[in-house]
């Protein structure tokens, strides 16, 4: 079964659930966003965080699946739109500006405090050479697969403590998700599934 129908909620809007893969093809958890109706590329802002959040609410044997990762840059978030969630399985994603020109910090704190995880997203390798008390905060980083540091920042990860789990994003091709796997990389994969693969010819 899946989510309920969430366009009832909202008819310009549709629920994006992109899945997190690991090296081996294995579904670790989702990415979950909405989607406009009238914009198809477009993903709301984390105004409707809150409207999502009630709807994993509403389906705890979904929520036990894996690890939901949810944009909460933007969004209000209250201990009240936050209850009936199990923590260990929810990832909040920031975005640098997110938590440091807008001073949220504070917000972030409370939620790792609660067991949430917590993501960041798009950050620069100086700024985490330079940030050890944001990252101290921090389970997951979410990088570009075409980020220029992207060796470094996994390198970085991976020496961290503790060490940080590293995500690709914005990628839904094959040969992304290989070169993902080579390093070791979980990523989410879009509509990875309906992309035509080159399978190898054996010798």
């Amino acid at each position: 079964s899946d989510f309920p129908n969430s366009s009832s909620m909202n008819p310009t809007k549709f629920l994006y659930r992109a899945p997190l893969l690991d090296c081996t093809q294995h579904v670790m958890g989702y990415r979950l966003a909405w989607q406009n109706n009238d914009k198809s590329s477009a993903l709301s802002a984390g105004a409707s965080l809150g409207q999502l959040l009630n709807l994993v609410a509403q389906c705890p044997e979904k929520a036990e699946s894996g690890l939901f990762f949810l944009d909460a840059g933007t969004a209000a978030l209250s201990a009240e739109v936050l209850q009936g969630l199990k923590p260990e399985n929810m990832v909040l994603m920031f975005g640098q500006t997110d938590l440091v020109s807008a001073g949220r910090i504070p917000l972030a704190m409370s939620f790792f405090s609660q067991g949430f995880g917590l993501a960041l997203c798009n950050a620069d390798l100086a700024m985490l050479e330079s940030n050890n008390g944001l990252l101290s905060l921090m389970t997951h980083l979410e990088v570009d697969s075409g980020h220029p540091d992207l060796t470094q920042i996994v390198n970085f990860a991976r020496l961290a403590e503790p060490p940080l789990g590293v995500v690709i994003g914005g990628v839904s091709d094959w040969q992304t998700f290989d070169a993902c796997a080579a390093r070791g990389l979980m990523g989410f994969f879009g509509n990875i599934c309906t992309a035509p693969r080159q399978l190898r010819q054996s010798a």
